[in-house]
C-alpha cells in the first residue's frame, strides 16, 4: 500500500513537473559567469535552418512512434528520464532525476534489470547525471553538478572517472582518448575536444555566436552525432551542417538547408539579455526557431528541428499550438530527401532520442490515466507514399 501510495504521489508530481516546465523556463533567467558561460536553465532550445536548393523537390514524410516496450519501475520509480543510450540490443541506460540514479533496462521486457553507480560526493558517485552515452561496451555518465565523467563497465560496475573538468555542456562523444564536448549557454566556442587523461584543449577553434549562445542554453540544444572519426554538427541559429575530423582537425561545410518558416534573428550580445532584459529574452525564445539533434544512418542523415511559436493563454498557460516539431531527412551529400512535422508535443519534446542500428528510438510519457504515468521506448518510422523518394 505505501509503495502504491507513493507511486500515485510520483505520478502527480510527473504530470506537475511536465507541464510546468517550460513556462518555468520562460521567467527564470540566468546570470553570465566569470567563465562567460551561461546555465542551461531554460528548457527550450531554438535553431536556424538555411540555404539548399530542390526547395520544393522533396517528399512529406509522416511520423509513426512504434512502441517497443514499457519501462517498468521494480527497483527504483523514476519521475524524469534525463538521458539514454543502448548498451546493446537488449540492454538500454537510462540516466533518470526525481530521484536521481542511472538504471540498466531489459528493452524486451522493460524491467529494470540494476542500478548503475550511486548517488552521492565520493569517487565513482553523480549528484546528477545529464547525459549517458556508451563506448565500447562501457557506459559512460556526465555528472552535470560535480562537472565530471565516470566510466562503468557493461554490468554498471565503475571502473574509471574523470575529474575537475569546468565547462557546463549539453552533449559529448568519446574518440579514442579523446573527449568532445557541445558547450551550452554563453561559452565562446561551439565545440571543444579534450585529451580525457590531462583535460589539455586540443581543439576549440569553432567560436560561438551570440545568437547561438543565446539559443543553446535551451536544454534539448544537442545537435552533434560522432560519425567514425568525424563529428557532424550544426549551430543552434543555423543549420548548416558542418564535418569536423577528429585525427587532424580539418573543417568543412557538407551544406545547409532552406525553410522559410526557420526563423532566429540574429542578436548582439547574449549576456546583456540574459543579466538585464528579462521580457526580450522571454519574447526571443518564445518565437525563435531552434534545432534540436543530428543523427547519421547508413542511408540518410536526419535533423531534429522546432518551428514556429508559442504564446500565453488568457489565464497565462503555454499555448503550443503553433509550434511545429520537423525531421529533416537527408542524403549523405545534405540534398532533402524529406520533412516530416506534426503538432509540438508539450510532454514529448524529443529531447529524448538516441540512434541504434541504423533506427533511431524515443523514451515518451505513456498516460495510461489522470494519475497513472510511465515511460515507453518507441521506434521511430518515417513513412511517405510519395514517389520523390525514390
Amino acid at each position: 500500500m505505501q509503495h502504491k501510495e507513493r507511486r500515485n504521489e510520483d505520478n502527480k508530481i510527473k504530470k506537475q513537473t511536465r507541464f510546468s516546465k517550460i513556462l518555468s523556463g520562460f521567467i527564470m533567467t540566468t546570470k553570465m559567469q566569470h567563465s562567460n558561460i551561461l546555465k542551461p536553465i531554460i528548457l527550450l532550445l531554438f535553431v536556424c535552418l538555411s540555404c539548399k536548393e530542390r526547395k520544393d523537390n522533396y517528399a512529406n514524410f509522416t511520423t509513426d512512434y512504434e512502441p517497443v516496450v514499457s519501462l517498468k519501475e521494480n527497483i527504483e520509480l523514476v519521475g524524469n528520464v534525463q538521458s539514454f543510450n543502448f548498451l546493446n540490443k537488449d540492454t538500454l541506460v537510462v540516466a533518470a532525476s526525481n530521484p536521481l540514479g542511472v538504471y540498466l533496462y531489459s528493452t524486451t521486457s522493460g524491467m529494470q534489470l540494476s542500478r548503475v553507480g550511486n548517488y552521492g560526493g565520493g569517487p565513482y558517485e553523480y549528484k546528477s547525471p545529464a547525459i549517458v552515452k556508451v563506448h565500447n561496451n562501457k557506459i559512460y555518465v556526465w555528472d552535470s553538478q560535480m562537472l565530471k565523467l565516470i566510466v562503468y563497465n557493461n554490468k554498471g560496475l565503475a571502473v574509471n572517472e574523470y575529474t575537475r573538468f569546468d565547462q557546463a555542456i549539453e552533449d559529448f562523444v568519446i574518440y579514442k582518448n579523446k573527449i568532445c564536448f557541445y558547450f551550452s549557454g554563453g561559452h565562446s566556442s561551439l565545440i571543444g575536444v579534450f585529451n580525457l587523461e590531462d583535460k589539455q584543449l586540443l581543439y576549440g577553434a569553432i567560436k560561438a555566436s551570440e545568437t547561438h549562445k543565446l539559443l543553446s542554453i535551451n536544454a534539448c540544444a544537442k545537435p552533434m552525432f560522432l560519425d567514425n572519426n568525424n563529428i557532424l554538427f550544426t549551430s543552434s541559429n543555423a543549420l548548416e551542417v558542418k564535418l569536423l575530423n577528429l585525427d587532424n582537425y580539418e573543417i568543412a561545410t557538407k551544406g545547409s538547408i532552406i525553410d522559410e518558416k526557420f526563423k532566429a534573428n540574429s542578436i548582439k550580445n547574449a549576456a546583456d539579455i540574459v543579466n538585464s532584459n528579462s521580457n526580450k529574452l522571454i519574447d526571443y525564445l518564445m518565437n525563435s526557431s531552434y534545432v534540436k539533434r543530428i543523427f547519421k544512418t547508413d542511408d540518410s542523415i536526419i535533423v531534429n528541428a522546432d518551428t514556429g511559436y508559442f504564446y500565453l493563454n488568457d489565464d497565462k498557460s503555454l499555448n503550443t499550438s503553433k509550434r511545429i516539431t520537423k525531421f529533416y531527412i537527408l542524403d549523405h551529400d545534405l540534398n532533402l530527401i524529406g520533412v516530416s512535422q506534426s503538432d509540438y508535443d508539450l510532454d514529448n519534446q524529443n529531447c529524448l532520442i538516441s540512434l541504434y542500428n541504423n533506427t533511431l528510438y524515443r523514451i515518451k510519457i505513456n498516460e495510461s490515466s489522470k494519475t497513472e504515468f510511465n515511460f515507453e521506448l518507441s521506434k521511430i518510422k518515417f513513412e511517405t507514399n510519395n514517389e520523390k523518394l525514390n
